[in-house]
Formats: structure tokens, sequence, C-alpha cells
């Protein structure tokens, strides 16, 4: 974790895409660790909504927007565009959501087809808890 919140200095907002352990833990750790505007998008209603009871997943939402984190619940990403310093991430119905730096943790045959724009950016592959992630700086 050390390594990659490293990758998170330069950055002030902060978007995570996913809603399991790892998405979960990125953002909770960067909202309480550093500060840091972090939102978290994801397609369910609930993080954790795979693995756990509906009471459970709502517990971990609230446990999450106490700990700062910004949710964005049914909220399926339809494309990322990655322009000069800010990144975007546009989602099928809502608000755009910029940002910094965006770090996808999903697992993509679940989400479909993201279209990924980048343009003047870093992409690190890390391998974390058995999945990978995507960070786009």
């Amino acid at each position: 974790m050390e390594r990659f919140k490293e990758k998170t200095n330069n950055a002030r907002q902060i978007i995570v895409l996913g809603s399991g352990f790892t998405a979960i833990e990125m953002a909770g750790q960067l909202a309480l660790e550093t500060g840091k505007e972090v939102h978290l998008i994801f397609r369910s209603e609930n993080c954790l909504y795979c693995a756990f009871s509906l009471e459970f997943a709502t517990t971990a939402n609230q446990k999450l927007a106490d700990a700062g984190v910004i949710l964005h619940s049914k909220s399926l990403t339809k494309e990322i565009v990655c322009a000069k310093h800010k990144r975007k991430v546009i989602p099928e119905l809502g608000n755009i959501v910029e940002g910094d730096m965006i770090i996808a943790a999903l697992v993509f045959a679940h989400t479909g087809r993201i279209t990924v724009f980048c343009h003047s950016n870093t992409m690190t592959l890390f391998f974390y808890q058995e999945q990978y992630t995507v960070i786009i700086t």
C-alpha cells in the first residue's frame, strides 16, 4: 500500500472505480490518511454487494462516507477521458466526475466495455490483493 500511496502524492482529487475489497480499501485509506478528495464510483447500489448481505453492504457505504469518501452509486462508467492534467469519468447516467488521478480497481469482465482516451499521462499496473489495478496519473 505504501508504494501505491507514493503514486498519489501529487493528486488532490482521486477517483476510484469499483466496489470490491480493493476499491473500498484504497478509497477509504486515501481519504482517511491523506485528506485528499476521494470519489468512489460503482455500478451497484452498495459496495461489496456480491460478497455480503445488504445490511453489511449498507454499513460499508456509511463507513466510507464517514471517512470522507464521496460515493457515486448506481453509476456505470461509460468512458474515461484523460487530457493534460485532468481526468474525467463519464457515466452512462449522472454527472461527470473530474480528478487528477483515476484508480480502476475493476473486474472488467463484469462491467462490459469501457472506452479510455489518454493523452500525456502515465498508466501503472499494480497487482494488489490478487487483482490487477490500473492507475492513471
